[in-house]
């Protein structure tokens, strides 16, 4: 509804440019990034236009992934990072850069939503409200564990989306050209400062991990798997949406999404996407353990040493 508000925050020197103009011929996200365009069955089932929505609700997931991760766990984390009871002996100084962070994960989803109204009224792709699995995966594995471990398990779950920034398509989006330009420079700039936010939560990970005591850090190191595939898994749920929503004709769409989830490219990707995660692991030592390793080649992580030898 019009009711002509108009926003006294909108543009200000500080941000990217988000004002940009679209251009019908560029992407609105990378067609090597939108999980249903990996299908080569799918892709002859789909029309030119369909494509563009498949785009349009990629970049939709991944900008509603950014609100919900760094407004809800990421900034929850970052609030019990500044409290002195919390860890009580943390230095000072990360306490306040950890309001730092608050404030910046805050923008970067403020950026996020902008983008995602500027897209909705250039295209008139409606949004689809489908909550990102990860938040599902995360409640689980809080609900999993005592009630008293459950903020532990918060810090690694975003030591761990924090970390992954390297790998991230944070840092592919920006380099394809042929991505819209004000969606290029939004990923540019989150990538720039989630930069620094990586660096936080490596120390963070890095202080902790042998401060605790052996029978934490067991549990914790088998979660570790289960948090990277949550937040590098394709959506599942939403991918079945997208297709029920564009293209309500594609026959046997379970089974064509389940192969996408199952491909070898999905794993490929996964696996390359955790690489950052999976070395500051093994820096910290958390490879030592036995049942820790374990549980990571159970689900298909390969470890960094045994993935340089192979």
């Amino acid at each position: 509804m019009d009711d002509g508000y108009q926003s006294p925050f909108a543009g200000r020197a500080e941000d990217p440019d988000l004002q940009v103009p679209f251009v019908d011929e560029l992407h609105y996200f990378s067609p090597s990034l939108t999980p249903l365009l990996s299908s080569a069955e799918l892709i002859l089932k789909i029309t030119p236009e369909q494509q563009v929505a498949f785009e349009v609700q990629q970049l939709y997931r991944y900008l509603d992934f950014t609100v919900r991760l760094e407004t809800e766990p990421v900034n929850e984390v970052a609030l019990l990072l500044s409290r002195p009871a919390f860890i009580p002996w943390l230095h000072p100084s990360r306490r306040t850069d950890a309001l730092t962070i608050y404030r910046e994960e805050g923008k970067h989803a403020e950026w996020s939503k902008r983008q995602i109204d500027s897209v909705h009224a250039k295209t008139g792709v409606e949004p689809l409200d489908v909550d990102p699995a990860f938040l599902g995966e995360l409640n689980h594995l809080i609900e999993s564990e005592p009630e008293s471990f459950g903020e532990f398990v918060k810090l690694f779950f975003v030591c761990v989306s924090e970390t992954l920034i390297a790998g991230s398509l944070l840092n592919k989006l920006p380099r394809d050209e042929e991505v819209q330009g004000a969606v290029r420079n939004l990923a540019r700039a989150h990538a720039k400062e989630e930069g620094q936010h990586h660096k936080y939560f490596k120390s963070l990970f890095q202080q902790l991990w042998p401060a605790m005591p052996y029978q934490t850090s067991v549990r914790i190191g088998t979660l570790l798997p289960a948090m990277l595939r949550a937040f590098l898994l394709p959506d599942r749920i939403h991918m079945l949406r997208v297709l029920e929503t564009h293209a309500p004709d594609v026959k046997e769409a379970d089974r064509i999404v389940d192969e996408i989830l199952k491909s070898k490219a999905t794993a490929d990707g996964l696996r390359t996407s955790a690489t950052p995660s999976l070395r500051i692991f093994a820096d910290a030592g958390v490879f030592g353990d036995p049942i820790i390793s374990e549980a990571f080649l159970r689900n298909h992580f390969w470890l960094p040493e045994e993935r340089a030898a192979s």
